[in-house]
């Protein structure tokens, strides 16, 4: 469930003796869901030379000219990264018609216009010049978080010719999990990781890391910030991580959240606890049956021998061989 973002205006009106200075500014501005309008104007009778707006960055410290207008031309957009977005209207001379506005639309609003405005009038009465200064007013912006889900990322698979899509770990393996989402500005929402177990969910509560930096370099993204959390996880056995961004305000369970996103992982014995016994088991009783099959050969060739030496007639002279066996003679002489 997200927060609706409701826009108010702040008018701020400067006096003097002479003129009132108007500005009205948004106190804040949801990036990318509304317009941004900004206005100047004197309320007191008088002529009015000189109409700007400024700015101050939100963590800087100098003023700029945003735009002016003045007499003889139409507004003159001064800087050079609001140029091209903005479109500014207004005129100056008698106050009642004197006004300048500086309208951008709401996809071109960015985290540049995130600041402090002000607006300062040059005006005359009789023959003296003189300026009036509104004061300044901080337009805060604010950065929903985003509803892409968040990415998710698991330490590569260590079993051997695993699937390169899925994630595949010997048990007992220590795993990374890291994922990274845009998590709104200035509130930067948290987040967190859940383990999905057979009777539950359990919460991973130990991080490694846990960062919010701008999402880019660039400094109309500046207030896009990604926060980015790590853990480390022993597995032993199938599950599915989840990766929640949510409102710390309503914490709910698990995968409930604004944005989720999940990742299922296996676990197997290493190399494959089965085929291992098994392959164990048939070498040892191969190498019995080899052992008992060379015991019985050498006990059936001892017998054999006994057994002629018993029963065979054969005379002194004659000659035996390695196994007991007569050997033939050359001749035979007959009685």
């Amino acid at each position: 469930m997200r927060c609706a973002m409701i826009e108010t205006f702040i008018i701020v009106i400067t006096c003097n003796a002479q003129t009132q200075v108007e500005l009205s500014v948004p106190s804040s501005l949801s990036l990318g869901k509304a317009p941004l309008t900004i206005s100047c104007r004197s309320l007191k009778t008088s002529v009015i030379n000189r109409i700007q707006i400024e700015r101050k960055p939100a963590t800087g410290s100098v003023y700029s000219t945003l735009v002016y207008v003045g007499e003889g031309f139409a507004p003159i957009v001064r800087n050079d990264e609001l140029r091209p977005r903005a479109v500014a209207t207004g005129r100056v001379g008698v106050s009642k018609e004197a006004s300048l506005e500086l309208n951008l639309s709401k996809d071109r609003v960015n985290c540049n216009d995130w600041g402090y405005y002000k607006c300062k009038i040059t005006y005359t009465v009789g023959n003296l010049s003189s300026t009036a200064t509104s004061a300044s007013v901080l337009m805060d912006l604010v950065v929903p978080p985003s509803s892409a889900d968040p990415l998710l990322l698991l330490s590569p698979s260590n079993v051997p010719n695993a699937n390169s899509s899925s994630y595949r770990y010997l048990k007992g393996t220590t795993i990374i999990i890291g994922c990274r989402a845009e998590v709104g500005f200035p509130v930067a929402y948290p987040m967190r990781f859940c383990l999905k177990k057979v009777f539950g969910y359990e919460l991973i509560t130990e991080l490694q890391a846990n960062y919010v930096a701008p999402s880019s370099t660039d400094s109309a993204k500046s207030c896009v910030k990604t926060r980015t959390i790590l853990a480390s996880v022993p597995v032993t056995s199938d599950g599915l991580v989840y990766c929640d961004v949510y409102n710390a305000t309503a914490n709910r369970g698990c995968s409930t959240h604004m944005t989720s996103t999940s990742a299922s992982f296996t676990v197997q014995d290493f190399p494959d606890y089965t085929v291992l016994v098994l392959g164990c088991v048939f070498l040892v009783v191969a190498g019995a049956l080899f052992i008992a099959s060379v015991i019985i050969y050498l006990k059936a060739r001892k017998l054999r021998k006994d057994n002629l030496a018993e029963n065979t007639y054969h005379l002194p002279s004659e000659n035996l061989d390695s196994d007991g066996y007569v050997m033939p003679t050359s001749s035979f002489k007959g009685k």
